[in-house]
This record gives structure tokens, sequence and C-alpha cells, in this order.
């Protein structure tokens, strides 16, 4: 069982495309102390993984933090012997993946710490790291504006009742032998209330945008990169309080497709996002 569950969490390894490497471990006092990072990052680097410096992120992973996995170093040794195991963190704080321990009794440092972490990575002995990124999540509860307007279904019988944009009255005059010689309709125009225009902007027109977690919702940055938008999270999943530099409304997604909708003047307007996550 615990072989198997050592395989499932290395499998996971394959959908991060990093691991950041930290230039000073906490718990050391100085960089590279006792050539702690250079150790960790050459063994991850050894092993088919895309190793980095956290001071040196590619421009993607500087973007998104979650492409990358953090190592840091569980450091559980005593006054007789030094341990250490490697652990990987995602970009929410998530243990994904934590290593064997390695042990030594060396009493020089530097010795003890080669030691260690090259038995702690013997628990990848064997694992063939191949990138793949993660897939779609489940489709989210979505909400739809359109039809917001209920309406009463009428059956055949009633078709020529339903509302018109005139009504008529119908009166007969009789003439004096009593006999009835023509109908008269009088007509009645009834108020139809003004419906607000909706505008749709399309996709041709869109911004590429990329999603960054924020502490209640997401940023969404272009490519320059500047921040388009702050998202807030709703009660409902999938729909957003969308705050512009410009404009305010709601980004949602419907049919796989995101939208932003907000209103200028009268005039509802339905612009397309293109929102990477």
């Amino acid at each position: 069982m615990i072989i198997g569950l050592q395989a499932f969490s290395q499998a996971e390894l394959n959908e991060y495309k990093y691991i950041i490497v930290p230039k000073k471990f906490d718990g050391f006092r100085s960089e590279n102390q006792y050539q702690t990072s250079t150790l960790v990052k050459y063994y991850f680097t050894q092993r088919g993984f895309n190793a980095v410096y956290n001071d040196a992120l590619p421009q993607d992973l500087n973007s998104d933090r979650c492409l990358g996995l953090k190592a840091s170093l569980g450091d559980g040794s005593s006054m007789f012997a030094t341990k250490v195991t490697i652990v990987l963190e995602d970009c929410k704080g998530n243990e994904v993946y934590r290593t064997g321990e390695g042990m030594s009794k060396v009493k020089d440092y530097n010795a003890a710490y080669r030691e260690v972490i090259s038995e702690a990575f013997s628990s990848l002995t064997g694992f063939m790291y191949d990138y793949k990124p993660k897939g779609p999540k489940d489709a989210p509860i979505t909400v739809s504006f359109k039809d917001d307007v209920k309406h009463v279904v009428q059956d055949d019988n009633a078709k020529e009742a339903m509302v018109p944009s005139k009504t008529g009255e119908v009166t007969n005059e009789v003439n004096e032998t009593g006999a009835q010689t023509k109908n008269e309709v009088k007509e009645e125009v009834l108020y139809v209330p003004e419906v607000s225009e909706e505008v749709s902007r399309a996709e041709d027109s869109a911004l590429a945008l990329y999603a960054q977690q924020t502490p209640t919702g997401y940023q969404l940055v272009d490519t320059t990169p500047s921040i388009q938008f702050y998202l807030k999270k709703t009660s409902v999943e999938g729909v957003y309080l969308a705050e512009g530099k410009n404009k305010n409304g709601l980004v949602f997604l419907e049919d796989n497709q995101w939208f932003f909708e907000y209103y200028e003047g009268a005039k509802r307007i339905k612009e397309v996002l293109l929102v990477k996550f």
C-alpha cells in the first residue's frame, strides 16, 4: 500500500512544469549553506525535472507560480545525526510530495548533508519525469442571463388573445329596422415599455488574460503585464464580481466561454473574455 501511494504521489509531479529551489532554506544561516541548494537543484535536474532557483524564475512561472512546486528541507536533525527529507509544496502551500528520510552520523556537516540529500532522493529512483499539464476541471455551475423575463405559454385557442400592440373592442350598430349594418372597431394602443439594449462584443476583439489567484478570488492580467480586472468570488461557482479600470460588472462562464457583463447607461454590454486559469 505504501509503495502504491508513493507511486501515485510521484505521478502527480508530472503535472508541474518547474521545481523552485530556494537559495536559502528555512533554518539555515546563509545562502546555499553546506551546498544544500546546489545539491537539491542538481538531483532534481539529474532526474529530468526543470529545477530553477527562486531568484531566477522563467517568465511563465513568474506570471503563474502554480506551474511549479517549491522545494524545502524537512530537517529532523539531532545532536547525534543529521536527518533530512525533501518536501514539495504547490502554490497554495499544500504538500504534494515528500521523499523518504536520509540520515547520516558523519560529524562534518558538508559531508553529512551531501549524504542525507542523496539518500532522500533515492525515493525517486526509477521515476521518469514527463511533464503533462493538468487537464480541465469539471465544468462549474454557471448562471445564464438569457430569457430572464418570465412569460406565459398559451394554447392554440388563446393565440389570438396573446398580448399585441393593439386591442379591439367590437360594437354593433343597428338601423331603424333592427338589422345589424356594420361592425366598428375601437382601437386602443397599449403602452410597451422600453427594454435596455444588449450589445455583444465578439471573441475576435477579446483580450488574452491570465488569472492570478488572490485571497478573495483572482486578478486578470494581460501580456503587458497589466491588471485589467479584480475578480471576487460569489456564492455561485463560476460567477465573480468584477472590478475593472473604468467599469464594474460580472464575469461568468457560459457555454464554456467567459463573459464580462456590465452597463453603459441603458445598454447592457456583454464582452467575450479569453481567460487562462
